[in-house]
């Protein structure tokens, strides 16, 4: 039954913010020094949730291992200091460069910095108007962006940021997704056959850029087609197809909806696999709505919110959390409550409502 679990978690959609920092089973060491966050996850002072939290590692960023790993943690160097990851959350990328989530370009002639402040090395420079493929949002006024395959740091206000520009595509069988444009980079995950993804329109020979789980992926074009497939729905989420594996029907019946709704909506995260067997996301219970350019979309996301709220008793809604904000069911009466800050924009719901279900 873990092994299906697992295995609908690797196929299916990964929470990013939800559960950041859950507890870890035993894990492998690490096979090589340098190491990839699968999806947002807490940096810690030691091997453990009850170790102090001291910052975010975000999905595709990259950090060096400097040991094996302890009881599921992985000893890591985090911005100059030693502290530990969960390794579950952790993956090698010897080969590969670290995953970009959007792109943003140049206000004004600005520096790349190998670290997140002024006082950091000059790595290079970014021109007036020229872009570069981000690998988070920013945190503290600064944007982590690749640089000559590692991560460096850009400040924030000379940064204008955006999604990459995508159409839907389906796949014609299986397809691994890789972190670059050949077969010799990091397999990070497999499409099934007439999966729904979005591809970037960039290309590199026989392979074509999408967006993968919210991380700028490479797929062999050969096995694409503009041509949905009989009976999909369109469109899809871009990390794979409509139907979200793993949910329940009450899950699916609120994605089509909000989907169908919001078509600008293009990333759903669902069922998410809990080594503790706990939480809405791991029963299937739960979705998250990701908001694109979520600070200047924030009306969208509560609009959606709002829905979920008002047509709470028809669509079986629990609970809906937005912006710090929640709103449950069995407490209606009290209206949207403040929650205490978890940290990150995504830890808050900033970038996307979290919708729980009966």
């Amino acid at each position: 039954m873990r092994f299906k679990r697992l295995l609908t978690a690797a196929l299916g959609a990964l929470l990013v913010g939800t559960f950041v920092g859950a507890t870890c089973v035993a894990s492998a060491a690490a096979s090589t020094s340098v190491m990839r966050a699968t999806t947002g996850v807490n940096v810690r002072t030691g091997p453990g949730t009850s170790y102090a939290r001291i910052g975010v590692l975000y999905q595709g960023q990259t950090v060096t291992a400097t040991g094996a790993s302890k009881n599921g943690w992985i000893p890591v160097t985090f911005n100059g200091k030693s502290a530990w990851i969960c390794a579950d959350y952790l993956a090698g990328t010897a080969s590969s460069a670290p995953a970009g989530t959007g792109r943003a370009t140049a206000t004004t002639d600005v520096n790349i910095r190998a670290k997140a402040t002024t006082l950091s090395t000059a790595l290079g420079k970014l021109g007036k108007g020229k872009s570069i493929d981000t690998l988070g949002p920013s945190s503290g006024g600064w944007t982590p962006v690749a640089y000559q395959g590692k991560t460096a740091y850009i400040a924030s206000q000379y940064l204008k940021t955006t999604s990459p520009s995508t159409t839907t595509q389906y796949t014609t069988t299986a397809v691994n997704v890789r972190t670059g444009p050949s077969t010799s980079h990091d397999k990070v995950g497999l499409t099934s056959s007439g999966a729904a993804v979005q591809a970037t329109g960039k290309t590199s020979g026989d392979w074509a850029e999408v967006v993968w789980q919210g991380a700028l992926r490479w797929i062999c074009k050969l096995y694409l087609t503009s041509k949905a497939p009989s009976g999909a729905d369109e469109p899809g989420p871009i990390q794979g197809a409509w139907q979200l594996p793993g949910v329940q029907p009450q899950t699916q019946n609120i994605v089509n909806k909000i989907r169908t709704l919001y078509p600008k909506i293009t990333m759903v995260y669902g069922y998410r696999y809990d080594p503790a067997g706990k939480g809405d996301h791991h029963t299937g219970h739960a979705a998250d709505f990701m908001i694109p350019s979520y600070k200047s979309n924030v009306a969208m996301g509560w609009e959606i919110a709002k829905y979920a709220k008002d047509n709470a008793k028809t669509l079986k809604v629990q609970y809906v959390i937005f912006q710090q904000q929640i709103w449950n069911i069995d407490r209606a009466s009290e209206g949207w409550r403040k929650m205490e800050d978890r940290g990150s924009d995504t830890q808050n719901h900033m970038d996307h409502v979290h919708i729980s279900m009966k």
